[in-house]
């Protein structure tokens, strides 16, 4: 958590000069972490051993930004992907948010958000909380490892911000909105250990291409 250096009560007069002094990072609360990739390569910190067949991971400018820029190729079932080195780093426990900056080139078999580290990308009935782009259309997935609940959100652009944010009821998607929810599941939420993963896959010959600019999480401190 980011706080202000200066600690006000209920009243006091906050100054200028103290709401433009520099910010201290503050664990007693939260723990946040992101990456936008311009400063490190992404492979300190994400894993590409998923990645199967034609599918490739690579990182440089795309369109003016520098991206990750995933592409499956045209090879049958191909899949590139990236998720944590760490593995499993967040339970629901810790009420994640997961926030993603994605540009999608295709939109035909897409998923980014919260996984299960070792399950494989597309597998049916996957644990987690995720985005599941799938033929022209956007869809919020849970899921517990046996069953899923998959919901529509609707016709996805080709760039926005996503967000998964998980609470002590029930997990809330946004897209590009962060005041307005798009989705809200409460079934088939996930009691095991998950990670941050993107991935995509060839769909009927035709390569799938996501470009990612930035990732977040941001958890609960729990003790």
């Amino acid at each position: 958590m980011i706080r202000h250096k200066a600690v006000k009560e209920s009243l006091e007069v906050g100054k200028v000069e103290e709401w433009n002094d520099d910010h201290d990072l503050n664990p007693d609360t939260e723990m946040l972490v992101f990456y936008n990739f311009a400063f490190i390569p992404f492979d300190q910190a994400f894993d590409t051993s998923q990645t199967t067949g034609s599918g490739s991971a690579s990182e440089g400018l795309s369109g003016n930004y520098f991206t990750i820029n995933l592409e499956s190729g045209t090879t049958a079932d191909s899949i590139a992907s990236i998720r944590l080195k760490k593995g499993n780093v967040v339970n629901k426990i810790s009420l994640p948010i997961g926030t993603f900056s994605l540009k999608l080139e295709t939109t035909k078999q897409i998923e980014f958000g919260f996984f299960d580290n070792n399950t494989t990308p597309f597998t049916t009935n996957q644990a987690g909380a995720y985005f599941r782009v799938k033929d022209g259309k956007i869809y919020a997935v849970v899921g517990d490892g046996t069953a899923e609940t998959e919901t529509e959100i609707g016709t996805p652009s080709t760039y926005n911000i996503y967000r998964i944010e998980f609470t002590s009821s029930d997990i809330r998607f946004y897209v590009g909105d962060f005041t307005v929810i798009a989705q809200t599941i409460n079934t088939n939420i996930p009691s095991g250990d998950l990670t941050i993963k993107v991935s995509v896959k060839e769909s009927a010959g035709e390569s799938q291409i996501a470009r990612v600019d930035f990732i977040s999480l941001k958890r609960l401190r729990k003790h």
